[in-house]
C-alpha cells in the first residue's frame, strides 16, 4: 500500500522473459495494467501478438485470483468483479522497431508530436547485454477497448497492414 495515495501495487509479473507487467491497484477503484517490453518490443505479427493476447489473460486471472484472495482473508471485503481484458482500456501504447545493427556513436534522444496525440522517438537503447542499438517508436493514444483498438491497428482502413513496413 502507498501510504501517500492509498494505491495498492501488486507484485509484478515477468512473462516469457521480456513482458513485464505492473498492476495498481488504485483508490478510486479503478486498475492500471502497465505492460513493459523495454528490452524486446511486441511486433504486430502473429506470434507476438498472441502471446500479448495470453500475457493480458494471465493478468487478468492473476488479478481475479489475487481479488478472490482477499475476499477468503477479510469477509468484509467487497466483492469484486474483474472484467475481461478484452473490454480494458488502452489508454497508451507504443510501437516501435529496433535496428538489427549495433550503435556505436553518442547515445541520443529525439522526440516530436504529429498533431495533438500521437509522439513518435528515436533514441539509441542500451541493452542488458551493453549493446546499443536504435530504436524508433510511435507513442498512441486510442483510449479504446483493448479489442477494438487492436482491430484499428490492425485494420487501419480496412486493410490489414503489412507487420514488415
Amino acid at each position: 500500500m502507498n501510504n501517500a495515495n492509498q494505491d495498492l501495487r501488486l507484485p509484478s509479473l515477468t512473462l516469457f522473459e521480456y513482458l513485464d507487467v505492473g498492476i495498481t491497484i488504485h483508490h478510486s477503484d479503478t486498475v492500471s495494467i502497465a505492460i513493459g517490453c523495454s528490452f524486446r518490443p511486441v511486433a504486430l505479427d502473429v506470434p507476438d501478438l498472441l502471446q500479448l493476447i495470453e500475457a493480458l489473460t494471465r493478468t487478468e486471472i492473476h488479478l481475479t485470483n489475487a481479488a478472490n484472495e482477499l475476499i477468503a482473508h477479510d469477509l468484509n471485503a467487497p466483492r469484486v468483479s474483474v472484467s475481461r481484458f478484452t473490454t480494458w482500456t488502452v489508454k497508451m501504447w507504443h510501437f516501435g522497431i529496433d535496428t538489427m545493427d549495433e550503435y556505436d556513436k553518442e547515445e541520443f534522444h529525439v522526440t516530436f508530436e504529429e498533431g495533438i496525440s500521437d509522439i513518435f522517438r528515436i533514441y539509441a537503447k542500451r541493452m542488458k547485454n551493453k549493446r546499443v542499438i536504435v530504436r524508433a517508436e510511435r507513442q498512441e493514444y486510442p483510449n479504446q477497448d483493448f479489442m477494438v483498438a487492436l482491430v484499428k491497428k490492425l485494420y487501419p482502413n480496412g486493410q490489414l497492414i503489412n507487420s514488415q513496413t
